[in-house]
């Protein structure tokens, strides 16, 4: 097992110097306390004496998708936990992970970096967040036990864990330039929440469309960024080559916006509607030989 990563810190570190006070909003406040007050206090419960056994591993897995997806989750897969994305410190006992994805509105989304953008990405993480905790209480009450990763990770609860390369791991996407990850169906307009246990379930697999390979030559979110937060090129962290942002100068702007969500607006990935995503992903990523040619692909699509 290669070194673990630390706890990233940065929105802790904002909240304990004023950032929430800094960028007032009744709709933000109102996320974070359904999130806090609501969820949170939900996420230890306990598990139920009474423990439902499945036919096999298949029909439990159908069990929690359909749940999940009846319960605010736009998409939903099943990972193996990789103890090299579990953050140093943590403990993360459980062998599966049902990892969660939900999109966030487009129209909202492309007032980046304005207010209703950052708005957006809270209220997305405050649905997720509830779809996560659903899930996790569902498994409990079948009598296996769990433990739910909530998408927000600030304030007084760190992140557990990467959501992302879980999530690239059983196919909702792959690694986009800005970090993220970029959905087949929503480009990188999306939040990724997880939950893990010791019920046995069917993995799902990793699929490429070309998308990552894609991001290795378009620069167009990195030329948008307004602080140069995005790489130019990959670097090796603990042993995988990989695009890594500056998370500092990020927070700098985040800091000043309520979140910013510019490389989001401005990713050629990035569509208004799932149908529309799918013909993009599959056109942008037939094109891969010739942005690889021609690295100075039009900024229009």
């Amino acid at each position: 097992m290669t070194e673990r990563a630390k706890r990233p810190d940065i929105i802790q570190r904002l909240t304990a110097e004023g950032f929430e006070s800094r960028n007032p909003s009744p709709e933000n406040d109102e996320y974070r306390r359904i999130i806090y007050d609501e969820q949170l206090p939900r996420v230890s419960g306990k598990v139920s004496e009474r423990k439902k056994t499945f036919k096999d591993p298949r029909h439990a897995t159908e069990h929690l998708k359909r749940f999940a997806l009846e319960n605010g989750a736009d998409r939903v897969a099943v990972c193996r936990v990789n103890q090299d994305w579990v953050y140093d410190g943590v403990d993360v006992p459980f062998r599966y992970g049902i990892v969660l994805l939900k999109e966030m509105d487009y129209e909202k989304i492309s007032t980046a970096p304005g207010d209703p953008a950052g708005i957006e990405c809270t209220r997305t993480y405050m649905v997720l967040g509830e779809t996560a905790v659903r899930v996790g209480e569902e498994i409990k009450r079948l009598g296996y036990d769990a433990m739910i990763h909530h998408p927000r990770g600030d304030r007084d609860r760190l992140s557990d864990l990467m959501l992302v390369p879980h999530a690239i791991s059983c196919g909702l996407g792959e690694h986009g330039r800005n970090g993220l990850m970029i959905s087949p169906d929503f480009g990188p307009r999306a939040r990724l929440g997880m939950v893990s246990t010791n019920l046995e379930l069917v993995v799902d697999q990793p699929q490429e469309r070309g998308v990552a390979r894609f991001c290795e030559f378009c620069t167009k979110c990195l030329r948008a960024c307004p602080v140069q937060a995005l790489p130019a090129e990959k670097r090796m962290v603990r042993g995988v080559l990989k695009f890594t942002i500056d998370a500092e100068r990020c927070s700098s702007f985040f800091d000043k916006t309520d979140g910013c969500a510019i490389c989001i607006k401005e990713c050629a990935f990035n569509q208004p509607t799932i149908e529309k995503t799918g013909w993009m992903t599959e056109r942008v990523a037939s094109w891969y030989e010739l942005v690889k040619a021609h690295p100075g692909w039009p900024e229009g699509l």
